[in-house]
C-alpha cells in the first residue's frame, strides 16, 4: 500500500472529545495509527459550514489511487453531498464509510442520502444490527455492522450503594438530550420525598442556545448540580462515576446512535434508565443492566428513579452484569485484525 489511508472525521486532534462521535473518531484514528504505515488525517469539524475543507477533500481523493483505503467518519448529509460530487464527476475509490449517529435509514427517507449513494461506498459500518436491517430493506448489499467501542482497562470499585442513591447524566447538556425530562421527574419527586434521599449530577458540555433555560431551571434544586466537563480520556476518572448508582439517559435526540456513554455506564458498574429511543434498547437489557422507559415520557423517567430510590432493584447485582457487559465493547474486541480482513483493510504487512 503506497498511499497512506485517508481519514476523514471530527476529530479536535490533540483536545480531550467534547462529544460522542469526536470520541469515537478520536479511538478510531489512534487504531488506524496503529494498523497502518502510515495515515493522512483530514479534521472534519464542521465541515457542512466550511466549503474550502470540503474542496481540499475532494481534491485529496481526485488525486488518489484506486486502491487506497478512504474512511470517512461524519454525518450521513455532508458525507453523502460529497459522494453525491464524487459520483458526478465519476470518480471511483475505494471508500468506507463508517457511519456516526443512528439516523442514517431517516436520512435516506428524507432524502438527505440516497440508496444510491451509499451503494457507493465499498461498505457502510453501523453501530447495531437494527440499523442494518432498516438500510437493507431500503436495498442496500453493503452494510456492516461494527458496535461502539470504549478502552476498557481494569475496571472500578463499585462502592456499597448507600440510602441516598445518586443518579447521574453524562451527555451535552441540551433538552433533546433530555435534560428537561429530568428536571421535570426531579421535581414530581420532590413532592413526595425529602430532597435528601437522592440527588442528580450532571456533567457535559452546555449548548449554548439551552444554556440561559437550563441555569435558570437548576436553581430551582437543592438535590441537582451542574458538574461541569468529565473528561473520560483519564481513566482514573472512571473512579468518579463508579461513586454513582444510576445513569440517567432519557434521549431523543434524532441522530442518537450507540452512544458510548453506555459503555461508560457499563464500565463504571452504573445500570442506565434510558429512553427506548435508536438503538438503546438493541444495547441496555431492560431490567437486567437498566430500565428502557418510552422516549418523552418524564413519569415513566420518575417511577424508574423511584424504584432505585426505594431499593426495588438490586443494584449490585445490575452492576456486576453491566461491568461483564463492557467487556463486548472493549476496543479490542470491536477493532481487530479480524475486522480489518473482513473489511478487506487488512494491512499486508500484518497478512
Amino acid at each position: 500500500m503506497d498511499e497512506p489511508v485517508l481519514f476523514v472525521g471530527a476529530l479536535n486532534l490533540g483536545r480531550p472529545a467534547t462529544a460522542g462521535a469526536m470520541a469515537k473518531n478520536q479511538h478510531l484514528f489512534r487504531f488506524f495509527k496503529e494498523r497502518f504505515k502510515s495515515i493522512r488525517v483530514i479534521d472534519a469539524i464542521d465541515l457542512r459550514k466550511r466549503p474550502l475543507l470540503s474542496g481540499r477533500i475532494l481534491i485529496e481523493i481526485f488525486r488518489s489511487d484506486r486502491t487506497r483505503p478512504i474512511i470517512f467518519s461524519s454525518s450521513a448529509k455532508s458525507t453523502c453531498l460529497l459522494v453525491r460530487m464524487l459520483m458526478f464527476l465519476n470518480v471511483k475509490r475505494n471508500v468506507y464509510f463508517w457511519v456516526l449517529g443512528g439516523d442514517l435509514a431517516e436520512s435516506v427517507k428524507r432524502g438527505d442520502c440516497a440508496v444510491r449513494q451509499l451503494a457507493y461506498f465499498n461498505r457502510v459500518l453501523v453501530e447495531g444490527n437494527s440499523m442494518r436491517v432498516a438500510l437493507e430493506s431500503e436495498g442496500l448489499t453493503n452494510v456492516h455492522v461494527v458496535p461502539n467501542f470504549r478502552e476498557v482497562g481494569a475496571l472500578p470499585e463499585t462502592p456499597k450503594h448507600s440510602n441516598k442513591k445518586r443518579f447521574v447524566f453524562l451527555s451535552r447538556i441540551t433538552r433533546e438530550k433530555g435534560v428537561d425530562l429530568i428536571f421535570k421527574s426531579v421535581r414530581q419527586l420532590n413532592v413526595t420525598l425529602s430532597s435528601d434521599r437522592f440527588s442528580v449530577d450532571l456533567y457535559g458540555v452546555i449548548d449554548p442556545s439551552y444554556e440561559e433555560e437550563f441555569r435558570t431551571q437548576l436553581s430551582d434544586f437543592d438535590n441537582v448540580a451542574y458538574r461541569r466537563f468529565l473528561d473520560l480520556g483519564d481513566c482514573s476518572n472512571y473512579d468518579i462515576l463508579a461513586g454513582y448508582d444510576t445513569m440517567l439517559f432519557p434521549t431523543f435526540f434524532s441522530g442518537e446512535g450507540f452512544p458510548g456513554v453506555l459503555i461508560d455506564a457499563f464500565i463504571a458498574g452504573l445500570p442506565v434508565i434510558a429512553s427506548d429511543w435508536n438503538l438503546n434498547g438493541d444495547v441496555i437489557e431492560d431490567g437486567v443492566t437498566g430500565i428502557i422507559i418510552p422516549a418523552r415520557d418524564a413519569l415513566a423517567l420518575k417511577d424508574a428513579m423511584l424504584q432505585v430510590i426505594r431499593g426495588d432493584l438490586d443494584l449490585n447485582v445490575m452492576s456486576q452484569r453491566c461491568q461483564q457487559q463492557a467487556q463486548n465493547y472493549a476496543i479490542e474486541n470491536v477493532l481487530n485484525d479480524d475486522l480489518l480482513e473482513e473489511l478487506g483493510l487488512l494491512p499486508e504487512s500484518v497478512m
